[in-house]
């Protein structure tokens, strides 16, 4: 089985790309912290290569901002690539099937509607004016 799941933010804004065959993709990474910290005391963070392809990118463009905390689960995918040194190197990046937010969406500056107010009606014989 080669499954990987993780919670953390997002590290940038995610730019939803077009492949030459019309793939609609991203890729963006994901930062999580270690549960135990280094020898002076400092927390370890991790950060992990993500990609997703079709609807699931296109949905991920459009409501994962810089920052956000999710969770995603995919597969890691290694893949081989030749640099500009003519060296063989291998990377390795989790594709995502599956995304959930973490955190509700953040103020848009759009004023919410107020919560209707129970009020009492006053029988104005007993005002004082």
């Amino acid at each position: 089985m080669n499954r990987v799941e993780l919670i953390g933010r997002t590290t940038k804004e995610i730019e939803l790309k077009e492949s030459s065959n019309g793939t609609k993709y991203i890729n963006f990474s994901v930062v999580t912290r270690r549960e135990y910290t280094d020898k002076d005391g400092n927390e370890i963070a991790d950060f992990h290569a993500c990609s997703a392809f079709g609807k699931l990118a296109e949905v991920i463009s459009q409501h994962v901002k810089n920052g956000d905390k999710i969770y995603v689960a995919g597969e890691l995918v290694y893949d081989e690539y030749t640099n500009d040194k003519g060296e063989k190197r291998k990377s390795a990046k989790i594709t995502i099937s599956k995304i959930e937010f973490l955190e509700p969406k953040k103020d848009t500056g759009v004023p919410k509607s107020q919560p209707k107010q129970d009020l009492t009606p006053i029988d104005d014989d007993n005002l004082p004016f």
